[in-house]
């Protein structure tokens, strides 16, 4: 969907497969379903996206948490994971040399028969400077929080930085 500077998106998908083993076999279904939107103002621009889905890791899904389906070895049967995330874009084009972009985003994943939530978190700020035509670099600093995993431990977070540099 699109009107002036707004602009929205749909999507969706499924996937199904046998897992075999030597006694038994299992069907793993996974699905997803998002919504993703942004709105241009003139030098300003917010975006987002949200998503929510079922064995997400098994689709080929990766936002960065556990969300592949599990197996209980006590009752012998699949546990599905139901993951959800957002994110939240914003930017400032300030001139052709100079942009301005930030975001943050999170994602959480819940196994059945768990208790706790596998929850993952990031933000990044950078700025685009060009010199020339096609000639650009980038440079960026942001965070990755794993947060907790199934058991309730807490996992690492790493915080990056660098520059990227690009000719066209």
């Amino acid at each position: 969907f699109k009107a002036g500077g707004f602009s929205a998106k749909l999507m969706g998908g499924y996937n199904q497969y046998k897992a075999v083993g030597e006694d038994e076999s299992e069907t793993v279904s996974s699905y997803v379903g998002a919504l993703g939107a942004q709105w241009n103002m003139g030098p300003f621009m917010v975006g987002g996206d949200v998503f929510y889905g079922k064995n997400l890791g098994n689709f080929g899904f990766n936002t960065g948490g556990d969300g592949n389906a599990g197996w209980d070895t006590a009752d012998e049967k699949l546990l599905d994971n139901t993951g959800f995330g957002w994110m939240f874009v914003a930017a400032f084009t300030m001139s052709d040399m100079f942009r301005f972009e930030g975001g943050i985003g999170m994602t959480s994943y819940e196994l059945d028969n768990t208790n706790d939530d596998d929850t993952n978190s990031s933000w990044y700020v950078q700025a685009t400077i060009a010199f020339a035509k096609g000639v650009f670099i980038v440079p960026e600093i942001g965070q990755l929080n794993n947060g907790k995993n199934f058991a309730g431990d807490d996992e690492p977070k790493t915080t990056y930085y660098g520059l990227k540099w690009q000719i066209n």
